[in-house]
């Protein structure tokens, strides 16, 4: 069973290209999106969202399973806690950053200037670029692509939802376990997000907003109490 579930190609036909491209030319020229005193959105941002999730074939929530932790030892050799799982976390996107060819890499760059969701024509940008950010900000919990260069203000986000997902009986002791399962899913959400931005270039725009979907992780598994003569 994968840890993440990678959605199938995606059935295009039914949208209307020169229609999408339209509507996607107008939405690029706009303003930035603007947020109010208390943070709510001063525009159309959710129906764009829902549009993007529907030419993607995405749902609004992305549940990650937890089956596939191992027991195996893979040497590791450090306690369970979720620092260390933080620790793994930055230092593999680290690696995948340092991994991209170096237009991707170079491509990252301007887009760190962006402070609100935008349109972006998809021709300029490798979707290695895309992925590498949505992957660095949902781990991170953050709403623009501008946050990635501060510094993080608290642990990351979506490491601490996977840690309490985690059975109670796998955090103590040993790390092996689950740093060899955080590292997969870490490559795999790399994947999905990569797998998302070569279907943003089909409609020639990415749509960059890092809470295009909400990522959950599977909850641990409770055991049954088994039924008493009396019950």
């Amino acid at each position: 069973m994968l840890p993440i579930l990678i959605p199938p190609t995606l059935r295009i036909k039914h949208i209307d290209f020169a229609e999408a491209r339209r509507i996607d030319e107008i939405d690029a020229g706009r303003p930035a999106i603007e947020l109010d005193r208390d943070g709510e959105v001063v525009d159309d941002l959710e129906e764009r969202r829902r549009r993007w999730r529907r030419r993607c074939g995405l749902s609004k929530v992305l549940l990650i399973s937890n089956a596939s932790l191992r027991s195996d030892r893979v040497g590791f050799h450090v306690a369970a806690s979720v620092e260390s799982c933080e620790k793994l976390v930055t230092r593999q996107l680290h690696r995948q950053l340092q991994s991209l060819p170096r237009r991707a890499r170079e491509d990252i760059k301007p887009l760190l200037e962006w402070a609100r969701p935008a349109m972006i024509p998809a021709k300029v940008i490798s979707p290695l670029a895309v992925a590498w950010l949505f992957s660095e900000t949902n781990w991170r919990g953050l709403s623009t692509l501008r946050q990635v260069t501060a510094p993080p203000a608290h642990i990351q986000t979506l490491t601490w939802r996977w840690w309490t997902s985690v059975p109670e009986g796998l955090r103590i002791g040993s790390a092996d376990r689950l740093l060899e399962s955080l590292k997969e899913r870490v490559g795999n959400l790399y994947r999905f997000w990569e797998c998302v931005a070569r279907r943003m270039v089909i409609y020639d725009f990415y749509f960059l907003d890092p809470r295009l979907i909400s990522i959950e992780f599977e909850p641990p598994v409770r055991r049954k109490r088994a039924k008493s003569a009396n019950d």
